[in-house]
């Protein structure tokens, strides 16, 4: 019988300090399979012997050495910087989670303004429907407020320029009035004998500035009709064939017509447009 050994074994023993029975190592090479059991197998127990001389030294058996390690099988792994490691890591985990965070922000936005729309797209539609109405009835005020402002427009614009005529001509009118007269006498000139109704003050005025001997030296046939039922201002040169006229009266007459204030004279007195038509007045005043 073996000597028992002075202490007991340690709960954990080498490789090298185990060793399989011989008693049969023709049934060990059958169920053994590169170092590793089956799991049946595994469970069954199987006689193991222990070295006389390794297990009477004490030294050796508590003394766990390292297993040596089989350069063919395992080979030596390169030692790793584990600052390195772990910033790179890091460095991953950071690119990843930002990248995920920049996703989730894209969808998110997608997502609410995708509902934005789907929530104010009728809204909208709403608004800008009500906004037409809005425009369209603006719109249609403003023409009736045209409609019927217009006729008090055009009163104001007649008043304004009869109080116009009315004043007195300042001194620079005077001359153009007079150029006008100048003007309408020589284009009827080649008709003679030529004659010229106007106020008295008109002729005086004209014969001050020189204009009356002009005309005379110009047209001996020229004939001066003084007529003081004619406004200041009003003149009527003629001939037996054409005439010019400057009457202010007739000029307001013919503007209140152009704008539908009254009603034309030759529509409402036939009599008076074959007249006219005899003697058609000139608008070059």
């Amino acid at each position: 019988m073996p000597e028992e050994p002075e202490r007991r074994p340690p709960p954990r023993l080498q490789r090298s300090q185990v060793q399989p029975s011989t008693s049969d190592e023709t049934e060990a090479a059958a169920f053994r399979y590169r170092g590793l059991l089956r799991r049946a197998q595994a469970l069954q127990a199987q006689p193991i012997e222990l070295s006389q001389e390794i297990w009477t030294q004490a030294d050796d058996v508590w003394r766990l050495d390292p297993e040596p390690s089989d350069s063919s099988d395992e080979p030596e792994t390169p030692s790793v910087d584990e600052a390195a490691l772990r910033a790179a890591i890091e460095a991953e985990w950071q690119e990843r989670l930002a990248e995920a965070i920049r996703q989730a922000r894209a969808e998110g936005e997608a997502a609410g303004r995708a509902a934005a729309e789907a929530e104010w797209a009728p809204r909208l539609q709403a608004l800008q429907e009500q906004l037409a109405r809005e425009l369209e009835r603006l719109r249609q005020a403003w023409a009736d407020y045209t409609r019927q402002l217009e006729p008090m427009l055009v009163e104001l614009a007649i008043e304004v320029a009869e109080a116009l005529l009315d004043a007195p001509l300042p001194e620079s009118l005077k001359g153009v009035s007079a150029r006008m007269l100048t003007e309408a006498v020589e284009q009827l000139a080649r008709s003679a004998p030529l004659e010229i109704s106007l106020h008295p003050v008109d002729f005086l005025r004209l014969q001050e500035q020189g204009i009356v001997a002009q005309l005379e030296n110009r047209h001996p046939d020229l004939h001066w009709d003084l007529n003081p039922g004619l406004h200041e201002g009003d003149w009527i040169v003629q001939t037996p064939t054409a005439m010019q006229r400057r009457i202010r009266q007739e000029m307001l007459q013919r503007l209140r017509q152009r704008l539908g204030i009254t009603p034309s004279p030759e529509t409402s007195n036939p009599e008076a447009s074959h007249t006219t038509d005899a003697a058609p007045p000139s608008d070059h005043a």
